[in-house]
């Protein structure tokens, strides 16, 4: 078997010869990503990570082992940040969360019944803008929070 070897002016040849193919496909998704652009909303998202305390006993890191098989224990950084992401997806934190930066009208709300415009603003709280996430190989907890605003953070947590 002989081997063919390609050189510069082979691929300019078969550049040449497809390029009604390449302008043409370079237009639709030009196109298709002008159109995207126009269509979908932006997305800006603000996280924060947190590293749970954890009690430093003499014989922590056997209370650890013991917590991470289920078999009770100390406080490890596992259990730490399953409770704190527990705490943080409840109910009544979301409705404090939701009074505090009145996402009742963020979400354009309109019930109401004020309990139903609650329930409604919780659900879209806990499903589209708020994410928890734990990564136990770190021992470490995000949130993490999704909105089309822009200057949603700096103007409604600045009154914190």
């Amino acid at each position: 078997m002989e081997e063919t070897k390609t050189g510069l002016l082979d691929i300019i040849l078969l550049l040449i010869k497809g390029k009604k193919f390449i302008i043409i496909f370079t237009l639709i998704a030009s196109i298709y990503a002008i159109i995207y652009t126009l269509v979908v909303d932006e997305k800006w998202t603000s996280e924060f990570t947190v590293f749970p305390l954890t009690t430093q006993e003499p014989f922590s890191a056997s209370l650890d082992f013991m917590a991470g098989m289920g078999f009770g224990g100390g406080q490890n950084a596992r259990a730490i940040n399953f409770k704190n992401s527990a705490v943080l997806k409840s109910r009544s934190i979301s409705e404090e969360v939701i009074e505090k930066f009145d996402l009742i009208n963020y979400f354009n709300i309109t019930e109401d019944d004020p309990t139903r415009a609650m329930s409604d603003a919780v659900t879209k709280l806990q499903q589209g803008l708020l994410s928890v996430l734990i990564n136990n190989e770190i021992n470490m907890l995000s949130v993490r929070i999704t909105t089309t605003d822009r200057y949603f953070s700096k103007a409604r947590l600045g009154n914190i």
